[in-house]
């Protein structure tokens, strides 16, 4: 049944904005009922709204905390990235409304991004995937993307399929991916003073961020550049050799259930399954062996040493197969 809230809110934009559609992707985390995401028009250009219900929270002082720290972020990070004009892949700051924050609710509005993330185009999509040149460039475009923050010192920390969208054209044949939500995103200058750490733990999360869970100490120990390269070689694991079975990220409901040996010998695995994959193509193999190494010191120094394999990667594309996993076409 449809949330009430989302009726109210709508009613409340709809003074402000024509023809508010929601979209259905939410951010990845605990904290997406306070968000929700709306696509609309702004002086004749086509924007989105994501939109943070401070008012939900009422009085949990707590939660306030978490959604001011995930706004500040997010803003801080868009309106930084968009002002360096740093890469094509990420979506595009326009502007902050605080027309409601007498109610309770902060606004940031970007370009669009499209109405599925990547997760959900894996499952429905495929063909999309099927054009091989295409694909590469696209990957191509998201390393940048994530190339670009790290310039700026700009940690993701939140990269996966959920974060990053499908821009799909007028015909649904021609795309685009975009890195999004930047909720968790911080300065690499802030690491050791984060005051609030994401809760829905997962394998995309390096293990030496996971780590220091098992040993009771803080996650943000861990926190760095390779943890994204980490992450981003995951996304590419998924979209280039086989997608994860469901639920076989979260082998940890809690901190207390994770162990860091599990994590070591599930990455051995995918290794394996990328020496399998791409036995014919070492640049290939060799690219998502170094991203998903348990060691951060084993991984690439930078992005921008994953940007050249990946150029690499996309003359070699029309005589590799790398299509997007297809139970019809193992």
């Amino acid at each position: 049944s449809a949330d009430p809230w989302d009726a109210e809110l709508a009613n409340l934009l709809s003074g402000r904005y024509a023809y508010c559609t929601p979209v259905k992707a939410r951010p990845y985390g605990d904290f997406g009922d306070h968000l929700r995401i709306y696509r609309t028009t702004w002086n004749g250009e086509d924007i989105q709204l994501k939109v943070y219900r401070f008012d939900l929270a009422h009085h949990r002082p707590s939660v306030v905390r978490l959604l001011d720290y995930l706004w500040q972020n997010e803003r801080r990070a868009l309106q930084n990235l968009t002002s360096h004009r740093a890469g094509h892949g990420l979506v595009r700051f326009r502007f902050v409304d605080s027309d409601f924050e007498s109610k309770g609710i902060r606004i940031l509005a970007t370009e669009p991004t499209g109405d599925l993330t990547l997760h959900q185009a894996m499952a429905t999509h495929r063909h999309l995937f099927l054009d091989q040149e295409k694909l590469w460039r696209e990957i191509h475009s998201l390393v940048e993307a994530v190339a670009a923050m790290h310039r700026l010192n700009h940690l993701h920390r939140a990269i996966r399929p959920e974060n990053i969208f499908v821009k799909l054209d007028h015909d649904n044949r021609d795309y685009h991916f975009k890195l999004a939500n930047f909720e968790w995103s911080i300065d690499l200058h802030e690491i050791g003073v984060l005051n609030f750490e994401n809760d829905c733990l997962d394998y995309y999360y390096a293990p030496e961020v996971l780590a220091p869970i098992f040993r009771r100490e803080s996650r943000t120990r861990g926190v760095g550049f390779a943890a994204d390269i980490y992450a981003l070689g995951l996304t590419l694991y998924e979209l280039l050799v086989e997608r994860f079975s469901h639920g076989e990220l979260k082998k940890f409901r809690n901190a207390d259930d994770y162990d860091p040996l599990v994590h070591r010998d599930w990455l051995t695995q995918l290794r394996a399954n990328v020496d399998r994959k791409f036995h014919d193509s070492n640049v290939m193999r060799l690219m998502l062996r170094t991203m998903l190494q348990a060691e951060s010191h084993l991984r690439y120094p930078n992005v921008d040493h994953v940007a050249e394999d990946i150029a690499q990667c996309a003359t070699e594309a029309s005589r590799v197969h790398v299509l997007l996993h297809d139970p019809e076409h193992p």
